[in-house]
């Protein structure tokens, strides 16, 4: 194949050629994805490859409802790789090292051969990845390439730019270069992804990756760039030296560069375009990706490794067959749950209940949590709190037995224990707001109050994040029976404790450094103090949280986004007769910023004016206008 690629001047193209000579001639990085060991003799999946994989492994055979197959459709083609091997590990007797066996025993091809041959040539010494194969890795000691592995935060610290080869792992690894297991860093990575923690990379990681980025030519290859919780914000923050992006054809033809200068002249098309477009002198060049890695080595003075067609076989076909595994409907209500599909995940869970093939306590009682919550978000509140419950009853008789069989410390910082006040501590939160949303308030915080003591008794690092929530749902509910209340006393003293408690929620997230939860407290907080007509409350609160949330975007919603800037208008037209006037109180309420985004200043005016008609009315018609700011918004084309 490259014979022949060779023959018809493949990349015969002097602008190519002038970009090899460059990256030759400089210090070059090199950022590598799943795409580099996908050629044979790898065969690895990519990720997506992998993910529907072992979803047709673990659910062969299973039957469907109609609208529940359409739900399976869209889930799976839109988690990420990282997000569903979290979502199946350990549900049952799922584990995805059970599953993949065959990435611990895969070869290295001629991208990871030509890769070392430019490291072994000097150069470049740097390889980032985001994989969590070993290939790279046993390319370099084939030929006795020595190396240094930095996948933890005690390795970044021994990072030096100009220090010996490097590959740093940014998702983990499955071994050291000891053979030793290394997978519970992987697990670690797809645990704050798929919790969407932003940023799921650590200080030291993202000072590491930043440090390279500004001072090396960073080659992108086989990557998708689709890592939106930890990569991608990193390299949109940095001033990168330059950048060249290879974007994969699958078919072998000249390829096509694109610079800087002339993407910035169109309107950038995606994410890669975008970044490009920013960096100075960078390029994306679309071209087949090992034949670019097999031009750079040649143009290195090195003989290449040619890329070989053998064993094509895709290795998903020897993903071990785990269809046979206990309760996979259970699974597949998990799945469906994450990806908010709630009729389907209901059906799922209620099908694994009813199929009973489990024998498992707690198991049954993540089926009857799944359920109950899923019914939540289907307002059938009733149903809920009676599987909640169900799924309380079997938690604590699980709980007694494993105290039983325990021959740990009876201390209550032992695992069992801290375990069964996590788990408890979230169910009574969750039967608390099944009772706030039929209005049952007494219910609701009596469960949120015994959620909140469960969280108290809690050591882990996430105690102050759990407590954060707690004090913010008691804070809602505290309010909505404050303004069911008709008494001015009991009024007063609710409204005050739905305060404090959002109050105590918002130094706790701060603490925790939960930005999303910070930013969907204030928003709730900010609409609740329109009733106390403290403008500039209003106005501090709605303007933080809309900062957080355009700073994060992915966590919200457009709904979320849509009332933050509708309370800002609000509470400007509120406080203030003209523009000029409004533009002083938002640099008081942040000095070093005038207002959050251009559209809501040249909103504002148009929102006076209807403000005018409303700003002699009773408070209880201000709903009336906050509908009409929304429509406002909304027709300005503003959406996120």
């Amino acid at each position: 194949m490259m014979q022949t690629l060779r023959n018809n001047e493949y990349f015969s193209n002097p602008v190519f050629e002038k970009m090899l000579d460059c990256l030759i001639g400089h210090p070059i990085a090199f950022f590598v994805g799943s795409g580099i060991s996908v050629d044979p003799p790898s065969n690895l999946p990519t990720g997506d490859e992998l993910k529907n994989a072992i979803f047709e492994s673990i659910f062969h055979g299973e039957f469907f409802p109609g609208y529940v197959q359409d739900s399976v459709k869209k889930i799976v083609g839109g988690y990420r790789p990282e997000t569903f091997l979290f979502l199946i590990n350990d549900w049952g007797d799922y584990n995805w090292k059970k599953i993949i066996p065959p990435l611990l025993h895969s070869q290295s091809n001629s991208n990871h051969h030509n890769i070392s041959s430019l490291v072994e040539g000097q150069k470049t010494h740097i390889i980032l990845t985001t994989n969590f194969d070993c290939l790279l890795e046993q390319s370099l000691k084939q030929r006795n390439i020595g190396f240094d592995l930095y996948v933890f935060s005690d390795d970044y610290k021994k990072f030096d730019l100009h220090s010996g080869n490097s590959i740093i792992k940014l998702h983990g690894t499955l071994k050291d270069c000891t053979n030793k297991d290394l997978s519970d860093s992987i697990i670690g990575s797809m645990t704050e992804v798929a919790n969407r923690q932003v940023p799921s990379l650590t200080q030291i990681q993202e000072s590491t990756l930043k440090s390279i980025l500004e001072n090396f030519i960073v080659v992108f290859l086989g990557y998708s760039g689709s890592d939106e919780y930890d990569i991608l914000p990193v390299i949109s923050n940095t001033d990168c030296k330059k950048i060249v992006w290879i974007s994969h054809e699958n078919k072998f033809v000249s390829p096509k560069i694109e610079w800087s200068a002339d993407i910035r002249k169109r309107t950038p098309q995606d994410f890669v375009d975008i970044l490009i477009s920013k960096q100075s002198d960078s390029a994306r060049i679309f071209c087949h990706t090992s034949s670019f890695l097999w031009y750079l080595t040649r143009a290195s003075g090195a003989t290449p490794f040619e890329p070989t067609d053998s064993g094509s076989e895709k290795i998903q076909r020897e993903i071990g067959s785990v269809h046979s595994r206990k309760n996979p409907l259970g699974l597949l209500g998990q799945l469906l749950h994450y990806g908010h599909e709630y009729p389907s995940a209901k059906w799922a869970y209620s099908a694994a209940i009813e199929k009973g093939d489990t024998a498992d306590d707690e198991l049954l009682g993540d089926l009857y949590r799944g359920m109950g919550i899923s019914c939540i978000y289907l307002n059938e509140h009733i149903e809920a709190i009676d599987a909640l419950m169900s799924a309380k009853k079997l938690y604590e008789s699980q709980y007694i037995l494993s105290l039983k069989d325990d021959d740990e410390d009876d201390s209550s910082h032992s695992f069992i224990h801290q375990r069964h006040f996590l788990v408890m501590s979230q169910l009574s939160e969750d039967i608390g707001l099944a009772y706030y949303h039929i209005r049952d308030f007494e219910k609701a915080l009596n469960h949120l109050t015994v959620a909140k003591k469960w969280s108290e008794r809690l050591v882990i690092p996430s105690k102050s994040r759990f407590l954060g929530r707690n004090n913010s749902n008691l804070a809602l509910v505290y309010f909505d029976k404050c303004m069911k209340t008709e008494d001015e006393n009991d009024q007063m003293i609710l409204l005050q404790q739905s305060f404090s408690c959002f109050n105590m929620a918002v130094i706790l997230q701060e603490n925790a450094g939960d930005v999303v939860g910070l930013a969907k407290t204030l928003n709730c907080w900010a609409l609740r103090t329109m009733v106390t007509q403290d403008w500039k409350a209003v106005l501090n609160q709605s303007y933080r949280s809309y900062c957080l949330m355009k700073e994060l975007k992915s966590p919200f919603s457009s709904e979320e986004f849509f009332q933050a800037r509708c309370l800002i208008l609000y509470s400007l037209c509120a406080l203030a007769e003209n523009g000029e006037e409004a533009e002083r109180i938002l640099k008081d309420i942040q000095p070093d910023t005038c207002i959050p985004v251009q559209e809501i200043f040249s909103l504002y005016i148009s929102a006076l004016e209807k403000h005018l008609i409303f700003k002699s009315k009773p408070p209880e018609e201000h709903p009336k206008y906050l509908d009409q700011i929304r429509e406002l918004v909304i027709a300005n084309h503003t959406e996120e």
